[in-house]
């Protein structure tokens, strides 16, 4: 793993890259690493991790990541699978929060056989603000999983949560969000939203969405909404000459998109948008 100390008041201007490559055979093996970020006051950071596996064999991956921004600091955090991988990964992260920092973490793990990541994020000091946003297409039988604990305990904090997930060919996801609102956390304003688009009947998606409040001046909201592809959507493509296989490809394309609305990165979008046209392979019930 690696340990990043940021000074304070140091404001990076390029996004930090780290790739997690893995090569040769790997049979059977358990791989164990930390993470660790300091972010001190008023600096800033956008982190994008990689994953990369052109191993044989199967192994499982575990990581442990502790992550503390200071007084006005913010970071943002991407991880992006740029293949498909038949392995198997789990990720805990702990983010300690203070006055005005901002944290944003985006999920980009399409590809993966198995995936789950694991977030507690403490709200520690008041004007803090926790994002976490995803975006999955996941296909041939593999199962990701989010499952974030959101912990307001000061006030005027705010949290947002945008889950997004296609799932096809017998594939499984789910998300668990929790937001706790402490007593003494007024102010508070949290949103959770999770969707699922399910391509087929063998594919399932599970959500749990959780509040737990104890404060009574808060705005806090979830839902959580599941289905088949929009027909309506479908036959408007149709109808204009557009293949079905492209005319879901769209739509599915678009749907996972709309996470990427708050990116003002072009070169990130970019990047992005690229893993969506790698991992989004849907074949037409008509072929």
């Amino acid at each position: 793993g690696f340990i990043l100390d940021i000074k304070s008041g140091y404001k990076f201007k390029h996004p930090i890259i780290i790739f997690n490559y893995f090569s040769g055979v790997l049979e059977n093996k358990i791989i164990n690493n930390s993470e660790i970020i300091n972010m001190s006051k008023n600096s800033a950071a956008t982190i994008i991790e990689f994953l990369i596996d052109e191993t044989t064999g199967s192994f499982f991956k575990n990581t442990f990541k502790y992550t503390n921004i200071d007084d006005s600091a913010s970071l943002n955090y991407f991880f992006v699978n740029k293949n498909e991988s038949k392995n198997f990964f789990y990720d805990f992260s702990t983010v300690k929060l203070s006055t005005n920092s901002v944290y944003k973490k985006y999920i980009f793990s399409s590809g993966i056989k198995f995936n789950k990541s694991e977030s507690t994020i403490y709200l520690n000091g008041e004007n803090a603000c926790s994002e976490v946003y995803s975006g999955l297409f996941i296909n041939k039988n593999n199962h990701q999983e989010i499952k974030t604990n959101i912990q307001h305990l000061k006030p005027n904090c705010q949290s947002h949560q945008d889950i997004k997930n296609v799932l096809t060919t017998g594939s499984k996801g789910v998300f668990q969000g929790k937001v706790f609102v402490d007593q003494i956390a007024q102010k508070t304003n949290a949103y959770q939203l999770s969707k699922g688009i399910l391509l087929d009947e063998d594919s399932e998606f599970n959500t749990k969405p959780e509040l737990e409040i104890y404060a009574d001046d808060v705005k806090c909201s979830h839902g959580s909404t599941s289905g088949n592809l929009d027909s309506d959507a479908l036959f408007y493509l149709k109808a204009r000459g557009i293949h079905e296989k492209e005319a879901i490809k769209m739509i599915v394309k678009g749907f996972l998109e709309s996470v990427l609305k708050n990116i003002k990165n072009k070169e990130i979008a970019d990047i992005l948008e690229n893993h969506f046209n790698t991992h989004i392979k849907y074949e037409s019930r008509t072929n």
